[in-house]
């Protein structure tokens, strides 16, 4: 969090898309976030968005313990719904930020029908307002480089409503977590076609005066998933034979040669933040890694930039953290 906030340079806000710690239920995890991080992220304000992990309890099968990430983190509880987590909006210079809980409804899916109609209706309060931009920010991801993305069974079950809802509202930015792994769309709207209710838009992409390249008034959403600020490293699922998709997770079986293709498509960018051997010959998570990330989001008026980072170095061996940019791009507005 110090090289992200020493690179931003007097950032606004810091926002999390979620998994704060790994088990909720244990207060020590808590203790350990706050105490190692308070020289620097605990300066900032902070919106955060709750994670699957947020909403774990130590024994699997024990009942849910609801409320500790909102006892913890000191953000807005809307329809007084606290499931894991809250959902909750705010503006900032003419950006409207939603920030959703992906661990809303469990037995419909990772959006409940009530935070979903609450959704449409803030935004489009916030485009009468005179919000110029809207952000949202959630942790299950749409879409992704690697496994969760098209194998968790509640984020499919709300992909069609979802997508939807975010193309009909004109969101403009959708930040992801859960899958530790980089990757950024093209511009997506929203299709009955396929399985993954995107089509890739046609948008004109024009070069600014800082070199950078920009969607020019699009329609559809960039979805960005700027990897981890922790230890834990995914594969590349989707960036592998179709034998390793299916033979690495269940619930991917499903996919075709053709469907891994079109859905490769719809990314500009992406991969595993990890290019050593660890992913080789396996599929497994590695829970070892020296290789962090973050973005860094930047409006100037009818432009939005987006710079994502990598940090390396291994401190264990004393080695010099080092931060490199890897990817940027930005949309602009007439």
């Amino acid at each position: 969090m110090k090289q992200a906030l020493d690179t931003a340079d007097e950032a606004a806000f810091v926002l999390h898309t979620g998994d704060l710690v790994e088990t909720e239920e244990v207060e020590d995890e808590w203790v350990d976030l706050f105490e190692k991080s308070e020289e620097h992220w605990l300066q900032q304000p902070l919106a955060v968005a709750a994670g699957n992990h947020d909403d774990n309890v130590l024994n699997h099968g024990d009942m849910p313990v609801y409320g500790k990430f909102n006892e913890h983190i000191n953000v807005p509880v809307t329809n007084d719904h606290i499931s894991g987590g809250s959902y909750y909006s705010f503006d900032y210079n003419k950006v409207h930020v939603v920030v959703a809980n992906t661990n809303d409804n469990r037995e419909y899916g990772a959006l409940g029908e009530q935070q979903l109609a609450w959704m449409e209706e803030d935004i489009r309060k916030a485009r009468e307002n005179g919000a110029e931009w809207i952000v949202l920010a959630y942790h299950k991801p749409l879409f992704s480089k690697s496994y969760h993305s098209l194998g968790d069974k509640d984020v499919q079950a709300v992909r069609e409503d979802f997508m939807r809802l975010i193309d009909d509202l004109d969101v403009d930015l959708a930040l992801q977590g859960h899958d530790h792994v980089l990757s950024r769309t093209k511009p997506l709207t929203f299709t009955e076609e396929n399985d993954f209710n995107a089509e890739v838009e046609q948008t004109e992409v024009v070069l600014g005066d800082d070199n950078v390249e920009y969607y020019k008034n699009p329609e559809g959403t960039v979805f960005v998933l700027p990897n981890t600020a922790g230890t834990k490293a995914y594969a590349d699922y989707y960036g592998r034979s179709l034998d390793f998709i299916h033979e690495a997770r269940s619930g991917l079986e499903w996919l075709d040669q053709q469907q891994v293709d079109y859905y490769n498509n719809l990314f500009a960018f992406g991969g595993q933040p990890q290019k050593d051997s660890v992913f080789a010959d396996s599929y497994s998570n590695n829970r070892d890694s020296a290789v962090q990330s973050f973005a860094v989001y930047t409006v100037d008026g009818n432009r939005l930039e987006v710079e994502m980072y990598q940090v390396y170095g291994e401190l264990l061996e004393g080695e010099e953290r080092v931060v490199e940019k890897i990817h940027e791009f930005g949309i602009i507005k007439d």
